[in-house]
Formats: C-alpha cells, sequence, structure tokens
C-alpha cells in the first residue's frame, strides 16, 4: 500500500475489512504516522460512542437505521464517503447527546 489508507482507518477499527486488507493496513501503519495517528483517532472516537451507548438507549428507530447500515456489502460499505459516515455519526451523537 503505496498511498495512505483513507477510509480504511475507519474500516480497519470497526473489524469490517478482511485479513489481506487487515494485514496491508497493519504493515502500512507501522511506516506511516499520519495514517498511524488516523487509526488512533478512529479508535478514540469508537471509544467514546461505545461509552455513550452505555449511558444512553438510542431510540429504537435509529438502532434499526444502524443495523441494516450495519447490513451493506462490503463493496457498498467501502463506497461510502467519509464526509458521510462521519455526517452520520455525529448526528447519531447529537441525538445521543441531547436525547
Amino acid at each position: 500500500m503505496s498511498a495512505h489508507i483513507g477510509e480504511l482507518a475507519e474500516l480497519y477499527v470497526l473489524g469490517s475489512l478482511d485479513d489481506q486488507e487487515r494485514a496491508a493496513v497493519e504493515r502500512h501503519v507501522r511506516a506511516c504516522l499520519e495514517c498511524a495517528n488516523r487509526v488512533r483517532e478512529a479508535e478514540e472516537t469508537v471509544a467514546f460512542i461505545s461509552d455513550l451507548e452505555e449511558h444512553h438507549d438510542p431510540p429504537q428507530t435509529i438502532a434499526d437505521r444502524f443495523a441494516a447500515r450495519l447490513a451493506l456489502s462490503r463493496a457498498e460499505q467501502k463506497s461510502l464517503s467519509l464526509k458521510v459516515v462521519t455526517t452520520a455519526m455525529v448526528v447519531g451523537l447529537m441525538i445521543l447527546v441531547g436525547g
């Protein structure tokens, strides 16, 4: 992997990569501080959201939509842009915190 890992950082943290992709990301972040930082930030975001889930039960409709999104095929997951994923996470976070 010669370029930066991009959205693979988030997919890596979420455990959505196959073994070959996961190994490629791990090799890359050993040599690339920028991508290692992106993986670390994604880990922190997931940990933060996971902590919120322990304190707040999301409305069932949100949980249903999130579950449906997780059911996307791998090709569809990869095609989602980081901007869309980030926006969805921020909106969900706002709903959880505000609810």
